[in-house]
């Protein structure tokens, strides 16, 4: 009976209240379809968060989740764990190691922005809908009280039973307004909450990528801090230089002023070289090298790494600490007859 009487008061109002309630029909329509859509993407991507997070930590390394990782969109962790894979690789594949962990954290930052940004999309138009449709319905409202008492002052009757048909049908246009906005407003509260806890979840998971990546780092750069760290380690390295067989100084295109000593052996073999020059920068041959390279290019150049002889020359101004980096990248590849290069020292006890 009631909903009778309230189409009944629609069909009698005039045309400018049907058409503010047709504008209000239209927001509510669409705000309806904004709150459903996102609602269940986010329940989704709340969901697909808490799998793919209990899958990451199960994993060793990185290979094993990025291959598992398309199966849980449209969780926004997937699209920040695949931007710090990209930079991961990115840097591996220029250098052979991770030298930039900042440039790792900004990708994760720029893409949970992009994911975060992707969910709130739409969004703003249930805080539009809340603001506007109770004003609207107040126009409606206004414009039919302002026609029933320019109705009334045409018929001349001044009663209740006169004016009240008019207002009544002016107050529909309001009550549609607020019908629009409440649901909008409580969605929008409720929507805005539910992304602000996926952006921390983003964010505490981007600490936790980094100390994987942290792990994922070549072990020459974990064997240089323990050299760094480890008395012990320093000491095993000076007692190999001492006992290391010395060889003349070699004809080589880079400059390195090698130490003096008193001994020295003849070179018959084929010689491969790896020089250190006063600036600390590091040649095989001729051609300038990168250090974390040095294992690679030593393994493509020697048949034999256990017969046949590397020689390590180094500017006798190079710090023991750069001479021992490169000293363990040669032993890591293998290479276990390396030679330290000196040239001889005059009858008297001078250089040369």
């Amino acid at each position: 009976f009631v909903g009778g009487e309230i189409v009944d008061l629609v069909l009698q109002t005039g045309p400018v209240a049907k058409t503010v309630l047709f504008l209000l029909i239209a927001f509510s329509v669409l705000s309806w379809a904004v709150i459903l859509s996102k609602w269940r993407l986010i329940s989704r991507a709340r969901r697909q968060s808490g799998r793919f997070v209990r899958a990451f930590r199960k994993a060793q390394r990185l290979q094993d989740i990025a291959s598992l990782a398309e199966q849980f969109r449209p969780s926004p962790l997937v699209g920040v764990f695949e931007a710090a894979v990209e930079e991961f690789r990115r840097q591996m594949g220029t250098t052979g190691g991770i030298h930039n962990l900042v440039a790792i954290q900004r990708a994760m930052q720029v893409a949970s922005s992009e994911e975060i940004t992707r969910l709130e999309r739409n969004v703003p138009w249930l805080a539009i809908t809340g603001a506007v449709t109770p004003f609207i319905g107040l126009f409606g409202t206004v414009w039919g009280i302002i026609d029933a008492f320019h109705g009334l002052g045409t018929a001349g009757a001044a009663t209740l039973r006169a004016v009240a048909p008019g207002i009544s049908e002016a107050l529909v246009t309001t009550a549609a307004g607020l019908a629009a906005a409440i649901p909008a407003v409580i969605a929008y509260n409720l929507i805005i909450g539910s992304i602000r806890e996926l952006a921390s979840r983003n964010d505490d998971f981007t600490l936790e990528m980094l100390n994987l990546v942290e792990r994922q780092q070549p072990t020459t750069a974990v064997a240089l801090a323990d050299i760094n760290i480890t008395p012990l380690v320093d000491v095993v390295l000076v007692l190999l230089i001492i006992f290391m067989v010395t060889a003349p100084v070699l004809q080589s295109g880079i400059e390195v002023n090698v130490p003096h000593t008193r001994t020295v052996k003849e070179i018959t073999e084929e010689r491969l070289v790896v020089s250190i020059d006063k600036s600390q920068r590091v040649f095989l041959g001729n051609d300038p090298i990168n250090i974390n390279q040095i294992g690679a290019r030593l393994k493509q150049k020697i048949r034999d790494p256990q017969h046949q002889a590397i020689y390590l020359r180094s500017d006798e101004d190079v710090p023991f600490g750069a001479f021992a980096t490169v000293m363990d990248a040669i032993k890591q590849a293998g290479i276990s007859n390396v030679s330290i290069v000196t040239q001889p020292m005059d009858s008297h006890g001078g250089h040369n």
